[in-house]
């Protein structure tokens, strides 16, 4: 056999290997929860509350949420590759080196300070102990029949409730 037939062949079974293991990830991990460290950022409430209309969950650090462990996303100036090569010679590294695909993102999002909690249930909900939720944030202009459901339904569970606001003279939000 040439070397361009036998590089040709190791090609094509780089490339199986790579929609094998991409393949199995999506049996393997369905579900993806995103958290921040973060709730005052205008931008955040921007994407990921409709538009200061939406809520802010805070959650205790010490107390472990439902069905997944907790990771920092990593933000990168290139995409993630999946070096079959690499996953061969150390076989007990692979879903290491594919998990790590799951939490990388674009180095522009990087403000968003987020951590993810990969699981392998997708489209249902993430339960969490009630005592992990320490704060609740309501949007600066979520409407007020909202908010009054929302603090009824966390009246005496010893969870903070805050609204936020849009500061007069800066490009501030707060509590």
């Amino acid at each position: 056999m040439d070397k361009s037939h036998a590089a040709y062949l190791q090609q094509l079974a780089m490339n199986a290997l790579q929609t094998s293991i991409s393949n199995s990830i999506g049996n393997v991990l369905q579900g993806v929860c995103c958290f921040s460290e973060l709730s005052d950022h205008l931008l955040m409430w921007s994407h990921y509350a409709n538009g200061h209309l939406g809520l802010c969950m805070e959650f205790s650090n010490t107390i472990a949420l439902g069905q997944g462990a907790l990771a920092a996303v990593k933000y990168r100036d290139c995409f993630p590759v999946l070096d079959a090569d690499k996953i061969l010679a150390n076989a007990d590294d692979a879903l290491a080196n594919v998990i790590d695909l799951w939490l990388i993102k674009a180095e522009c999002w990087a403000y968003e300070k987020e951590w993810r909690i990969l699981h392998s249930k997708g489209d249902c909900p993430l339960n969490y102990p009630p005592e992990s939720l320490t704060a609740v944030y309501l949007g600066a202009l979520m409407p007020e029949n909202q908010q009054l459901l929302i603090k009824k339904l966390l009246e005496g569970t010893g969870t903070k409730v805050c609204k936020m606001r849009l500061e007069k003279a800066s490009f501030k939000l707060v509590a």
